[in-house]
């Protein structure tokens, strides 16, 4: 009965911004609806998230409207050609919600745009934006690229369609990322930003962290 009436509260709240998309949600997760901002050459969508601790779920829209104003100044401010947001849910679980956001720009002109991928991992109970060590313990970058090298690790392209490899111009992992999201089953990736790791066809590449690899960097960086 309880959830009933939080679903109900929520699509009054729904009607009164005005938003027509469906809530998306998980069983004992967060609810989540389609927030969208355009003009001419810009297209902001983005997750307005709903969860039972109302200050929770105004750290977590706090922290997402962030990275929505940094799109809004690129766009009026800095007058950026054309400026795009997007997002992919990638977990919505009783205990943390893992969030891709995506701001693409295109300067008028240029062979290609750009974009900067954020993964955003939140405490679904407290609002609090959870860093990489709340899962796991990696050292030093060098541990990620000894890793890829050794084949305890893997690595993909932006789409995870397909295994890519370090090579003679990206031969190490630079930092260690602190974007990243859950896919649930354990799993962990880390966010790199075009360039970084492979070329820009190869998108934001991701570094896969198994439960194996997780249990196995926790062991030894104690």
């Amino acid at each position: 009965m309880k959830i009933k009436k939080y679903w109900s509260k929520v699509c009054v709240l729904a009607a009164v911004l005005g938003l027509s998309t469906s809530l998306v949600g998980a069983a004992g997760g967060a609810y989540i609806q389609q927030g969208q901002q355009s003009d001419v050459n810009m297209k902001l969508s983005y997750p307005l998230v709903y969860v039972s601790n109302p200050q929770a779920q105004q750290a977590i829209n706090s922290d997402i409207a962030s990275y929505v104003q940094a799109a809004k100044d690129a766009y009026y401010n800095q007058k950026v050609y054309q400026v795009s947001e997007s997002y992919n849910i990638k977990y919505n679980g009783s205990n943390y919600l893992s969030i891709i956001l995506t701001n693409y720009y295109y300067n008028y002109g240029a062979a290609h745009g750009s974009y900067d991928q954020y993964g955003l991992v939140y405490d679904v109970k407290t609002g609090k934006r959870l860093p990489l060590s709340n899962f796991v313990h990696i050292q030093n970058e060098k541990q990620l690229t000894t890793g890829l090298q050794s084949g305890l690790l893997k690595m993909f392209n932006g789409s995870l369609s397909k295994e890519v490899y370090l090579n003679n111009t990206w031969n190490s992992v630079p930092y260690i990322s602190g974007s990243y999201f859950l896919t649930g089953g354990g799993y962990i990736y880390l966010i790199y930003q075009p360039y970084q790791l492979g070329p820009f066809s190869d998108g934001a590449v991701k570094i896969q962290l198994t439960p194996q690899a997780i249990d196995y960097f926790n062991r030894l960086n104690k």
